[in-house]
């Protein structure tokens, strides 16, 4: 039901603190440390690998498996859809992603 025009209208406002885009904000740290590494990777050209994706994210302390990295690009495209592109091609996934 909409409010009627005496009722005033709460506005739920948020904050992002400056320098980070709206969506940014939002990422988690595996998802943040993803997105830099994808920025800072050519797999535009080069076919994407999620085996080598965990592995390079995997620490003696904190083990990433193949699930969560997918769970973790999955979530980019969701909060952070103009910075990411996923392509299919020749057989391979292609990501291209920019800051």
């Amino acid at each position: 039901m909409l409010p009627s025009h005496r009722e005033p209208l709460s506005l739920r406002i948020r904050f992002v603190p400056a320098g980070l885009p709206l969506g940014m904000a939002d990422l988690t740290d595996l998802e943040a440390r993803l997105h830099a590494w994808l920025v800072a990777s050519d797999f535009e050209s080069v076919p994407w690998s999620t085996a080598k994706a965990a592995k390079a994210f995997t620490s003696k302390d904190a083990p990433v498996s193949e699930d969560d990295v997918r769970q973790a690009l999955a979530a980019l495209t969701r909060k952070v859809p103009q910075k990411i592109q996923i392509r299919y091609s020749d057989g391979h996934m292609h990501v291209a992603a920019e800051e």
